[in-house]
């Protein structure tokens, strides 16, 4: 069970991690993307809330794809028996439920550090503006 668990968790998180990593560009609308491009003469909100978005996708992009290779790397070195090339799918199952349950608190963390930021980032263009 433990290594059918490891090598469908280390699939999982690589697709979460690719989710995380390409989710800061496909979250961008049309409407964002031109205000974006456009230019400013104090400062551009959209584009500081647009790159903590995806400065906390990629972090947690980045996390997923880390703990996806030493998943991997754990699997390759543990030496292998006779009943690891069965599949087990109480494994399976478990390996699906930790990934719903680490997408939905990534999700979470991604979009509280992301305000938090872009919270930091407004008191830092207002302080910068003001002198």
């Amino acid at each position: 069970m433990l290594r059918t668990f490891i090598q469908i968790t280390t699939l999982t998180l690589t697709l979460l991690s690719a989710y995380f990593l390409i989710a800061g560009i496909l979250d961008m609308s049309l409407k964002n993307m031109t205000e974006l491009s456009s230019t400013y003469f104090n400062h551009n909100l959209s584009a500081l809330e647009s790159y903590t978005k995806q400065k906390a996708n990629t972090i947690v992009g980045f996390v997923f794809l880390l703990l996806s290779f030493i998943l991997a790397l754990i699997n390759l070195l543990w030496p292998m028996r006779y009943s690891d090339f069965t599949v087990n799918y109480r494994g399976i199952t478990a390996a699906l439920v930790l990934t719903i349950i680490l997408f939905f608190i990534s999700n979470y963390a991604s979009k509280y550090f992301s305000n938090k930021w872009f919270e930091e980032g407004k008191v830092i263009l207002t302080t910068d503006t003001d002198k």
